[in-house]
């Protein structure tokens, strides 16, 4: 029973969320919103293409990060695993659950390299969750008359700037404490986890190749939700300089596993953001309009997830993979049909 207390509480809440923002007229659809979306609906259709980019960015960012521990996978099969993992942020708890059946299937597949196979996925999160706050940082320089007329913006900004700023503090530690020298060798997990994270340490290029895929990633995120914009805004551009401040924050909020596929939180959060910098619709529809991409994306993703059960459990065994056998396709894997 207590095994089911915590996620039918957050259950309960992302229930309450939607209550609430619909008795508030946050997620109200009038009228006017129908024949919005009647008369607009390819604006909706033109913003999969830039986020179609973003889940290729994914996959290459991720991959490179698995190559720095001796894991090789095909492109097709990181693909794969992305796509899975939009399914499973749609269905598990936050837009972080799709991490979790991520380190799960790589980690199966990567014997030999099971727990840095499992971590670098949790590595990508935190490269991604650091790069939307520092372009949120770097957005605030951009707004500085919103933030002067809000106090709670400013408060806000500078919540960000003290998040980013020990960000950096703790990457600069890192990569410069004990830089020649190795963590020993020896039992206990904190060791075993520093050993894996060391490897990063001597390809400090890659890191900053992942960083990089990152900033472009997130910035055509925030293209994404300008393009879903025109559908509530048929006759105007938004601001990019503004998206670029609120769009990563409402992602940040999304990546916090409180409600099932951060439903509620995520509409909660666009919103609040939304009306906190006077963007003039309804955040909330526009997070819904954001959460039919994900949904888009994740029907592949359902279909490559069905096929590895099905390839699972007709297959016979069959000899584990190691990190010498490069990125050719398993027998197994969910990737072999895009690869």
């Amino acid at each position: 029973m207590k095994r089911w207390a915590l996620p039918c509480a957050k259950l309960a809440l992302a229930v309450g969320l939607i209550y609430w923002l619909i008795s508030n007229g946050g997620l109200s659809v009038d009228a006017n919103d129908r024949a919005a979306f009647a008369r607009d609906w390819p604006w909706l259709l033109a913003a999969q293409a830039p986020y179609a980019v973003v889940l290729l960015l994914a996959a290459i960012r991720w991959r490179l990060l698995l190559a720095v521990q001796g894991v090789y996978r095909s492109f097709g099969e990181i693909y794969s695993l992305v796509l899975m993992g939009v399914f499973f942020n749609q269905v598990l708890f936050g837009s972080t659950g799709g991490d979790v059946m991520k380190a799960y299937y790589v980690a199966r597949e990567s014997p030999e390299r099971r727990a840095a196979a499992a971590l670098t996925v949790f590595i990508d999160r935190a490269i991604g969750l650091f790069v939307l706050m520092a372009l949120a940082c770097a957005a605030t320089f951009l707004n500085l008359p919103l933030l002067q007329e809000d106090p709670r913006l400013m408060e806000l900004s500078v919540f960000i700037w003290v998040a980013v700023g020990g960000g950096l503090v703790f990457s600069g530690f890192f990569y410069l404490w004990r830089r020649n020298s190795p963590p020993g060798k020896g039992g206990g997990i904190i060791r075993k986890l520093a050993e894996i994270l060391y490897l990063y340490r001597s390809h400090p290029g890659v890191a900053l190749k992942a960083v990089a895929i990152s900033v472009l990633l997130h910035s055509l995120v925030v293209i994404t939700n300008l393009l879903l914009l025109r559908v509530l805004l048929p006759d105007q551009w938004s601001s990019l300089p503004t998206l670029f401040l609120v769009i990563p924050l409402a992602q940040i909020v999304m990546a916090i596993p409180i409600t099932p596929g951060a439903i509620g939180t995520a509409e909660a959060a666009y919103g609040w953001l939304f009306a906190l910098v006077g963007i003039p619709t309804r955040g909330a529809l526009v997070s819904l309009l954001q959460r039919l991409t994900y949904c888009f994306w994740a029907i592949p993703g359902l279909l490559i997830y069905l096929r590895s059960r099905k390839t699972l459990s007709l297959d016979a065994p069959h000899e584990p993979r190691n990190a010498d056998e490069g990125g050719g396709a398993g027998k197994n894997i969910p990737g072999d049909c895009m690869s």
